[in-house]
């Protein structure tokens, strides 16, 4: 393993020992569950995390008391138009792909078709909730209505 995994590895982990040790299991929901907020998401895109990003935010949500579980990158905000305000703290997050490439060395397979390999990628990411950054779009930090039933 090498050792950008094992420091990655190792932060996840202290995270979670850290909230062990403060009497709050990241997996019992402290946080209040607001219309649309109770799964941690891109806000640029929408897209929730998943994983064990689920975790880390909600456990970064709930220690710094954010309104919003609504996280985006340094370079989202700015694409927003938008700045992370100075002296704030992302949190890091990690992204998790098996990529399929063809193999470059000239060894196809029996049916003369390339030979597809296998790659694992592992990225760590930082991000910041909404509540760090200033200058967001309206429409994109305006509380979400509660549906109707």
């Amino acid at each position: 393993m090498s050792h950008v995994f094992r420091d990655l590895y190792q932060s996840v982990t202290d995270q979670i020992i850290a909230a062990l040790e403060a009497g709050t299991p990241p997996w019992v929901c402290p946080w209040t569950r607001g219309p649309g907020d109770a799964i941690p998401a891109n806000l640029a895109t929408a897209r929730p995390y998943r994983g064990i990003n689920t975790l880390l935010l909600n456990m970064q949500a709930a220690a710094r008391g954010y309104a919003r579980n609504r996280w985006l990158t340094f370079q989202q905000a700015r694409a927003l138009g938008a700045c992370v305000r100075k002296g704030e703290t992302g949190t890091g997050i990690v992204f998790f792909k098996m990529l399929e490439r063809d193999d470059s060395r000239p060894r196809p397979a029996a049916n003369d078709e390339p030979v597809r390999r296998v790659i694992p990628l592992l990225r760590s990411f930082t991000v910041f909730n909404a509540a760090q950054v200033e200058g967001l779009p309206e429409a994109l930090t305006a509380a979400p209505v509660p549906a109707e039933d």
